[in-house]
């Protein structure tokens, strides 16, 4: 019979037994190099911003005992976070309102509207594992008005800490480091399609006023594709 052996606060010991085996709650283990390269090696480069006690001790040390984990396979990073992220709330979700995701190199690697954790394994495996987010005035405001935890990232018109800011796409992608080229064909090439799609008028479709450059695990949620596009 398997079970667990305790002390009570008056040092009595009691066994308890289960037929079915005993779950241990021990905490994660975002801040373990080696159980990441093990269990979840997509999240090597990723940012971490959970307590610092999730090591993983608790999972080795049952692990002694014939102990084993579960569902590891969806310890994945998630999308939105900034390079530094130090809280929960230091991620924008102006994904959720329409931004374009590329890499340093300019290009979509990845559909928007894809699970949040898809988008950042596949995100962390991108040069230098950084990505964009490439969005234009009325996405901005549509940012804000769906959650205003947005006024951190992007309060004020032409105005962030956080990315980069421009009147053009070419103007955007200089001051990011992107080939102004690549990322107007890549933008230009999105909107063809959704104008083909023909579910958003594509007028107000990255005019790029403003960009953000995120990196690490980013957030993003299951929204129609750029809803202000397409």
């Amino acid at each position: 019979m398997t079970g667990v052996k305790v002390t009570d606060k008056d040092g009595n010991v009691k066994n308890y037994g289960s037929k079915n085996g005993v779950l241990l709650a021990t905490g994660g283990f975002a801040r373990s190099p080696e159980l990441l390269a093990q269990y979840s090696p997509g999240s090597k480069n990723a940012a971490a911003i959970s307590g610092l006690g999730t090591t993983g001790d608790g999972i080795r040390m049952a692990q002694e005992y014939g102990a084993d984990v579960a569902d590891v396979a969806y310890v994945k990073p998630t999308y939105g976070f900034t390079l530094n992220p130090k809280h929960i709330d230091d991620k924008s979700s102006v994904l959720y309102s329409g931004a374009l995701i590329v890499n340093n190199g300019g290009k979509r690697f990845i559909r928007e509207n894809d699970s949040y954790k898809t988008i950042g394994e596949v995100a962390l495996a991108q040069n230098k594992a950084q990505s964009f987010l490439v969005f234009d005035e009325q996405i901005r405001l549509n940012s804000l008005n769906n959650d205003p935890r947005e006024k951190k990232f992007m309060a004020e018109k032409g105005k962030t800490n956080y990315g980069f800011v421009g009147n053009t796409i070419e103007e955007v992608a200089q001051k990011a480091g992107i080939d102004p080229k690549v990322l107007r064909k890549t933008v230009d090439e999105y909107n063809a399609t959704a104008v083909i799609w023909k579910l958003y008028k594509p007028v107000h479709c990255f005019s790029v006023r403003s960009s953000m450059k995120l990196n690490g695990e980013i957030r993003p949620q299951h929204v129609p594709h750029l809803k202000s596009c397409r």
